[in-house]
């Protein structure tokens, strides 16, 4: 009928866990392709330092993970583009000096 077997947000976790799987391995070719399917808008300005391979012999493979930490910082001098916000069971309004924040 069309309708999709499983939701987005489970496909974003199962890709990214089958992504970040250790026996997950791409070639340079796969490794760019996932790397800079990732980018968008102002990001496509950006330059991708490709990480030394996780394998050299007897085929220079990448691993999911170093795809992942390519999405997070591209290159040495750009910022981490990740971030989380969400509120507790002990959240208390206060989002910059919550007494309850576990970062003291």
């Amino acid at each position: 009928n069309g309708d999709p077997l499983i939701s987005s947000i489970q496909d974003f976790i199962t890709g990214a866990y089958l992504l970040t799987n250790k026996d997950t391995f791409l070639t340079c070719y796969q490794f760019c392709l996932n790397s800079c399917s990732f980018l968008c808008d102002d990001d496509q300005n950006t330059i991708l330092h490709t990480p030394i391979p996780a394998i050299l012999k007897p085929n220079v493979l990448w691993t999911g993970k170093q795809v992942i930490s390519c999405m997070i910082k591209p290159n040495p001098i750009s910022i981490a583009k990740i971030n989380i916000r969400t509120k507790g069971k002990s959240y208390t309004q206060d989002e910059e000096l919550c007494h309850n924040d576990s970062c003291n």
